[in-house]
């Protein structure tokens, strides 16, 4: 019993000389990177507000805490500190910020703009794939040297979990199945370790960086069949049992009929994928299925002294600048347009 009541006692003068301290509250252990959404409920693209004030998209599969795509807007020639940086409303995703230079101001606003359902009616588009838990993807994620097939550098991932893809064919029918893979992020051998699977194939257990190169293109085939007759050919990529990172990832598949002669280079270089049934880009799916358009909008205004504006973009995506209308376009399509 009285060991119980020291114990007591104890407690309770911590307790109070916790209370009796006086704690400033600051942001000395403020984190350096920090992220505002300015996305919808139910929303297919989670966009999001960066420290900068910038329009940060494409995470993942690592680095998580950095965009490989940003959107900013400043005045050119002119350095500007962050003076303010709120959500106004917190209801509302709606970010303001406020910036100070040595002789002009800016003040920029971030939300989300619904421009609609895509098409006339609004329907699902019709996919050649289906993919099961999850769409989770990145484009841009990794950076092929020489000529490469530009679906290399996107991903489909799964975070702890596999990436399932179920493929419409013929009942019982037999295909030539390719795989892509491109390893842009881990920095050596058995850092990642894949198991990749086609239906009535035996599964390979693949790691990426065997040899230690990274964003190696590589590409290995499989003779997949129907093999439960449901009329549909099962593509999955799984975290092998040994691999140390749970995080399996795939960049492309080919899908070829069972007699097709085609070699791993003519896929790597793109020469082949004209002659494929079915010629799969993985991780683009959310832009590619997307229902509902919209855009996000940067709203900027300067004061004091006369300023430029300048948009800069950093990305690993593959943009052009298409000068006769003004816009920077990604894979044919604006991309990012200004006014005026």
């Amino acid at each position: 019993m009285k060991i119980f009541s020291m114990q007591v006692f104890f407690l309770v003068v911590s307790f109070l000389s916790a209370l009796a301290q006086n704690e400033p509250v600051d942001f000395r252990y403020s984190p350096s990177r920090y992220f505002a959404a300015i996305c919808f409920p139910n929303d297919w693209l989670k966009t999001v507000v960066t420290e900068n004030n910038g329009l940060g998209y494409d995470f993942g599969p690592g680095p998580y805490a950095s965009p490989l795509t940003e959107v900013t807007v400043r005045a050119a020639g002119e350095n500007v500190t962050l003076t303010g940086h709120r959500l106004p409303n917190p209801g509302i995703p709606l970010v303001r910020a406020s910036f100070q230079g040595a002789g002009s101001t800016m003040v920029q606003e971030v939300c989300a703009v619904p421009l609609g359902a895509k098409g006339a009616s609004g329907a699902r588009p019709k996919r050649a794939a289906e993919r099961l838990q999850g769409w989770n993807g990145t484009v841009g994620w990794a950076r092929p040297e020489g000529q490469a097939d530009p679906a290399f550098r996107n991903a489909a991932w799964g975070v702890n979990r596999p990436i399932l893809y179920r493929i419409p064919v013929r009942r019982g029918s037999e295909k030539l199945v390719a795989l892509g893979i491109c390893e842009p992020y881990k920095w050596g051998p058995g850092t990642r370790i894949l198991e990749l699977r086609v239906e009535g194939a035996e599964g390979v257990i693949f790691d990426p960086l065997a040899k230690g190169k990274k964003n190696a293109p590589h590409v290995l085939f499989f003779r997949g069949r129907d093999a439960n007759g449901d009329g549909q050919l099962a593509i999955e990529a799984h975290a092998a049992p040994a691999s140390p990172d749970p995080n399996p990832f795939l960049n492309v598949f080919w899908i070829f009929p069972p007699e097709a002669t085609v070699s791993a280079q003519d896929l790597i270089t793109g020469r082949a994928s004209k002659d494929a049934e079915l010629y799969f880009d993985c991780g683009a799916e959310e832009e590619r299925w997307q229902n509902e358009l919209r855009a996000d909008a940067l709203f900027t205004s300067f004061g004091g002294s006369p300023a430029t504006p300048e948009i800069i973009v950093r990305s690993t995506r593959s943009l052009v600048f298409d000068s006769s209308s003004g816009m920077l376009l990604f894979d044919g399509k604006p991309f990012v347009v200004s006014r005026p």
